[in-house]
């Protein structure tokens, strides 16, 4: 408690306004994301009615750090704020102008008003409101100007985003742009629509700037999303009975529409139910899908431990499962299985590999082929047990360390090709293999 309040220090606010009674409060909130998005509240004044035109507003016993202090009106949009740097000391004074202005917002689509709803972002991540456009416009008074961030949003259209930098009184219009994708699904073999898909887009823009929205297609298996901006981006489909199809698109800047075909093959289905050594449901775990060598899916359990795979015909592939703790399973599933279960055992067993010279010098950098069960682990789950903390290639002591593995027998083969193996019949514990290398002389 006594370390707290040394390090603890105080923030003193004022607020000057216009007219007396504008700022009803003060909240405190705590940057994050490096200051893209408002955080969470860390303290709030209220403010007494008075007539004055200046308020004074203090925050006790605030942690070092980076902060916005944000004065608020009646409407969501009456916020103007400040940032602050606390630092352990004298208290850190803040002031903040309240300056309204009018704005009048409109939204409109092919020169139609848009009934919609605008979120107003502050561009420096001070704060946003939204606000509502019930025919198209909305007249607000704005306290704080500068850089500002819009997302319109109406129903059965994409959002749209824009920026503007705003000082004084003006009305922002906001156009929907005439950008659209228009596209169908359909069978494969057949060529008929598939109604009801589901249909992600992807959009990345030059500038980098990202959205993914959905929709389904309808009874004729048609879709459209609008609007799109230009850039490069990915658009997916999935129906029941069918596994996903993704194709990939250039959005031009010359272009208004552009249109797509996502073919869809039926395919048999597997439903996975990955469960633990106790039975209970095994969610958020990684699904490897391979073909040989070829990787041809990958996803997670749902949180029920259930991930639909698709087998085609007269085909098999290996399914390895990693959970976010725990060890690993791997299975080889025929196509036409409709349900299988896959239990992931306790992850019980560590394995120490420790790569060394004959000279008994420890080896760095090495990275080697791992066989469970005469079934070599690909490079994707290898990456996967990396993610979860273990290490797949040899430190500078020259080990390499696999935690919570299953028992069972494992075999390690450097990658060089003439290497002999070594063969490890793990149990509950630690397991430690030696492999030893001797140097070459020219």
């Amino acid at each position: 408690m006594i370390l707290s309040s040394i390090l603890a220090a105080t923030i003193v606010v004022h607020i000057h306004q216009t007219e007396p009674r504008q700022v009803l409060g003060v909240d405190l909130v705590r940057i994050k994301s490096h200051g893209r998005v408002p955080g969470e509240i860390a303290g709030h004044v209220s403010l007494e009615p008075t007539d004055g035109m200046t308020r004074d507003a203090r925050f006790e016993n605030v942690d070092a750090g980076p902060y916005a202090v944000i004065a608020r009106g009646a409407e969501p949009w009456e916020r103007a704020g400040e940032r602050v740097v606390v630092d352990v000391g004298d208290p850190s004074p803040v002031h903040i102008q309240i300056a309204p202005f009018a704005i009048r917002l409109r939204t409109t689509r092919r020169g139609q008003p848009l009934e919609s709803r605008v979120i107003l972002r502050n561009g420096d991540g001070l704060w946003e409101a939204m606000v509502p456009l019930d025919d198209g416009h909305s007249d607000i008074t704005l306290w704080q100007g500068g850089r500002l961030n819009a997302t319109v949003e109406s129903r059965g259209n994409v959002p749209y985003h824009a920026q503007r930098s705003i000082v004084e009184a003006t009305t922002w219009d906001l156009e929907m742009p005439r950008f659209e994708l228009t596209g169908r699904v359909i069978d494969a073999e057949t060529h008929a629509p598939i109604s009801g898909a589901a249909v992600a887009l992807e959009m990345v823009s030059p500038q980098r700037y990202q959205l993914a929205v959905s929709t389904r297609a309808d009874r004729d298996g048609v879709f459209k999303f609008e609007p799109v901006f230009p850039g490069e981006h990915k658009v997916k489909a999935v129906a029941a009975g069918y596994p996903p199809a993704e194709t990939a698109f250039t959005f031009s800047e010359s272009e208004e529409t552009h249109e797509v075909t996502l073919t869809l093959a039926k395919t048999p289905m597997t439903m996975l139910d990955v469960r633990d050594a106790r039975g209970a449901p095994v969610a958020g775990a990684d699904v490897f899908v391979f073909r040989g060598d070829l990787s041809t899916d990958f996803g997670r359990t749902d949180r029920n431990g259930g991930r639909p795979i698709f087998i085609p015909e007269n085909e098999a592939r290996d399914v390895f499962i990693v959970p976010l703790s725990g060890s690993f399973a791997v299975a080889h599933v025929q196509s036409g299985q409709s349900d299988l279960r896959l239990t992931v055992p306790d992850g019980s067993s560590r394995i120490v590999i420790r790569t060394e010279s004959d000279t008994h010098d420890a080896i760095e950098r090495m990275v080697v082929d791992v066989r469970y069960g005469g079934v070599l682990l690909p490079f994707e789950v290898m990456a996967a047990f990396a993610g979860r903390g273990s290490r797949t290639s040899s430190g500078s002591d020259g080990r390499i360390v696999l935690d919570r593995m299953p028992p069972g027998t494992y075999e390690f083969r450097p990658l060089a090709k003439a290497a002999v193996p070594v063969r490890m019949t793990a149990t509950p514990g630690e397991n430690v293999a030696v492999m030893t290398f001797t140097r070459v002389t020219n």
